[in-house]
């Protein structure tokens, strides 16, 4: 796991060897840490709203 991105060097290396590497690099750490809500907090909450046409219905 790095925080930056992993070498051409690197990734080549994870697969010609036998075991299984899982290389996660700073764009999926941060994917992961927002989806799942691990080492954020919310700072703003946008509400969207949209016009409810049954509402208007005869």
């Amino acid at each position: 796991m790095t925080t930056a991105k992993f070498s051409k060097g690197a990734r080549e290396y994870t697969e010609s060897i036998d075991k299984r590497v899982i290389l996660i690099d700073g764009q999926q750490l941060t994917d992961v840490m927002f989806k799942y809500n691990v080492g954020v907090s919310e700072e703003k909450v946008l509400i969207i709203k949209r016009i409810d046409l049954d509402f208007f219905k005869e």
